[in-house]
């Protein structure tokens, strides 16, 4: 139980970290990256995996993306390349690095190294996919040990015939660098002989090898770059978002053979009228030769039916962070000296409104009020771990769903038992009606009949997401047969862009049927005689013994291993030994619930399973409170 609330705690801060920013952390940029947490976690592996998400943000990694927290089966099914995995396991951690990342991906390991020592908790050695095991498990067996040797070195950059202040940096993660007029040095780190790229701001690369020896970087800042440079707007594209929001989809291209840092502006024209509230502009972008990036402009509430001529341009403007472009005439400049072709593009647009039916084809809209989430997601009490993994996954993508005004706030997560009411709200349910009370209200059953009924809704390898309408309010149920039928079913709603969702209802079926089936004959083989007979002859009948072999004989009767009774006013059961032997008291060692006098085994011991539900309750209340603070 403890490792439920663990979980739901990791949930509802990975939510939360919407809501904390610190702008005076510079962005770094976030390899592939995956969170393993074992399928029996406690509560501190949970809790270890959110702090460790936070001190990410800290760090300016920014949110972690969907699907982050993954369970042990889903990360060995998937392979350890092209990722870094932090394995949890007990209070343990180890890091892998896939090989195919292992520059980037050793950078960002070692500032997760470090934050997990700030936890006390030490990951040893980093590891790579390539030498790792697969068996997750495996890598916290005694003696287990991985041969990957972690160097670090200091590299002087050196800025011949510069003039200027210029920047070096490492080629895949361009944040670890060093500036300098003349020369400038950075510490460099990862695994013994890896190959590592440098770039400078005045152009060309510096190749160095991991080998612990310090090295030189040096560039020819000599080489003139051209002032102008060729920047072309491509794939220019109008897209509805609801009745009366639309966004402005574009990509800036570096044409040129120069690289470009400074300050670019985009200006939007509807039917040749400038609209200022809608231009871009931005400070020290960086372009590579043949690089692009894609600029999203939104907040057209202004739309209606009809057609429009919609033309954006864009080109490089000098001035400082406070000189906005808007208020200078730049923008109009920027048209009216445009001649060519190449920095501008224009589309015609025959707008018309699509008022919204209640189905899926349109969620998440449904969930969706003014911007924010408008209702609450919700699992069960003792919901299971990938239950919960699913409400992590559904959650996270809402927080990618563009309102127009930047992602959008998910409300606070809820327990199936602080739902008095599913009609009357806007819910999102994980889990079918066997682990989620609010599933069984959705799917008819009264709570009396929920624990005898719970398994009926569903055949195995049956799962839905299936929308609800009552008072106007929107209820959608993710369920199915098993916790693996839930969690696909989860896995179609968070990659809702790329299926079909319709209509009030979705099935899936994860079991196919065999197409050849094979047809078998059971023989009738009578059981043979414990003595010989000829034909005619009855066998004689067996001798009346009082024995148990599979047991503890009690009075003529074998009570089967494992079966508890009170004897003599003692709690005892029927051990292996044939025995009956007397319950143990709680926290005492165990291997089985029927050996403790709690009839609850823990993790070995015996302990209390309402006390821990007790316990687990009021800490997932407590959290629930300080979560709900963060969307009032």
């Amino acid at each position: 139980m403890k490792k439920i609330f663990g979980i739901m705690l990791l949930m509802m801060l990975v939510l939360s970290m919407s809501a904390i920013a610190d702008t005076t952390i510079k962005e770094k940029k976030l390899p592939a990256f995956v969170v393993a947490i074992a399928e029996d976690a406690p509560a501190s592996d949970s809790v270890l995996g959110t702090n460790i998400a936070v001190e990410l943000k800290k760090a300016g990694y920014g949110d972690l993306p969907v699907s982050t927290f993954k369970l042990f089966k889903d990360v060995q099914r998937g392979g350890l390349d092209g990722r870094v995995i932090l394995v949890l396991y007990k209070g343990e951690a180890k890091i892998i690095v896939g090989s195919d990342l292992e520059s980037s991906g050793i950078l960002f390991a070692t500032d997760l190294a470090t934050i997990l020592k700030y936890y006390s908790v030490d990951v040893g050695q980093i590891m790579l996919s390539k030498e790792t095991s697969s068996d997750l498990i495996s890598l916290f067996e005694e003696g287990h040990v991985e041969d990957v040797i972690i160097t670090k070195e200091t590299v002087k950059c050196v800025f011949e015939d510069s003039s200027e202040k210029q920047e070096c940096y490492l080629d895949e993660q361009n944040e670890i660098g060093c500036s300098g007029e003349e020369t400038c040095t950075v510490e460099s780190i990862g695994v013994k002989g890896t190959k590592q790229v440098w770039k400078s701001t005045c152009g060309g690369y510096a190749y160095t090898v991991l080998d612990g020896d310090n090295e030189y970087a040096e560039f020819d800042c000599g080489i003139s770059i051209p002032e102008k440079i060729d920047l072309v707007i491509k794939e220019l594209e109008f897209v509805r978002k609801s009745d009366k929001l639309a966004t402005i989809e574009f990509d800036v291209v570096n044409a040129g053979l120069a690289d470009v840092k400074g300050s670019f502006a985009m200006a939007v024209y509807i039917n040749g009228e400038l609209t200022t509230h809608t231009a871009y502009h931005g400070y020290d972008n960086e372009l590579d030769a043949g690089e692009s990036m894609h600029r999203s402009l939104s907040n057209y509430y202004w739309l209606n039916n009809g057609e429009y001529e919609i033309t954006v341009v864009v080109d490089r403007f000098e001035g400082g962070e406070k000189d906005n472009p808007v208020f200078d005439g730049f923008y109009d400049n920027m048209v009216k000296e445009s001649n060519e072709a190449n920095n501008k593009a224009t589309i015609s647009v025959n707008n018309k409104i699509v008022h919204h039916t209640f189905d899926l084809t349109n969620y998440p809209e449904l969930f969706i009020k003014n911007g924010k989430f408008n209702g609450y997601i919700v699992v069960g009490d003792n919901a299971p771990a990938s239950d919960v993994i699913s409400a992590i996954d559904i959650a996270q993508s809402l927080q990618l769903y563009d309102a127009g005004e930047g992602q959008i706030d998910v409300g606070a997560a809820k327990l199936a038992s602080e739902i008095s009411d599913p009609y009357a709200m806007n819910v999102i349910s994980v889990g079918n009606a066997c682990t989620n009370a609010v599933s069984a209200r959705l799917l008819g059953d009264k709570k009396i009949e929920a624990i005898n009924r719970c398994s009926q809704h569903f055949q195995k390898g049956e799962s839905t997401i299936r929308l609800f309408n009552n008072n106007g309010n929107a209820q959608l149920l993710v369920a199915g047969y098993g916790e693996a039928d839930t969690r696909y079913a989860a896995k179609m709603l968070v990659n809702y862009k790329e299926y079909d969702l319709e209509g009030m209802e979705v099935e899936f079926n994860t079991i196919f049927p065999v197409e050849d089936s094979v047809e078998i004959e059971i023989l009738n083989i009578p059981e043979p005689t414990l003595y010989p007979t000829t034909p005619g002859e009855v066998s004689p009948s067996l001798p009346v013994t009082a024995t148990c072999n599979n047991g503890c004989l009690l009075e003529d009767t074998c009570l089967p291993f494992g079966t508890r009774l009170v004897d003599n006013e003692v709690a005892k059961y029927c051990a292996i030994t044939k025995e009956l032997v007397e319950q143990q008291a709680k926290e005492a060692q165990c291997q089985n619930n029927y050996e403790c006098s709690t009839n609850q085994c823990n993790d070995g011991a015996c302990g209390s399973l309402s006390e821990e539900l007790e316990e687990t309750r009021g800490m997932l209340k407590q959290v629930m409170n300080w979560l709900s603070g963060w969307f009032n």
